[in-house]
């Protein structure tokens, strides 16, 4: 059984905001969970099938580790 490591997360601000979700009628949703900003937009397809697609936003100096926490 492969294990896999805990990400830990970083502060970037100093603001104590770790939450916020906008819902934007009628199939996008932007989120902010702590230091990342996101995008999840689902796509309708057939009767009974929808694509979800989810947009990560991120520093362009960003270093591995953090992008590894953006992702998270």
């Amino acid at each position: 059984m492969t294990r896999s490591l805990a990400v830990a997360g970083h502060p970037e601000f100093d603001v104590g905001i770790t939450l916020v979700i906008r819902s934007i009628f009628p199939n996008v949703v932007v989120q902010q969970i702590a230091n990342t900003l996101a995008v999840r937009q689902s796509n309708p397809g057939k009767t009974n099938a929808f694509e979800l697609v989810w947009t990560h936003f991120g520093d362009a100096d960003d270093d591995a580790q953090m992008r590894a926490i953006r992702l998270k």
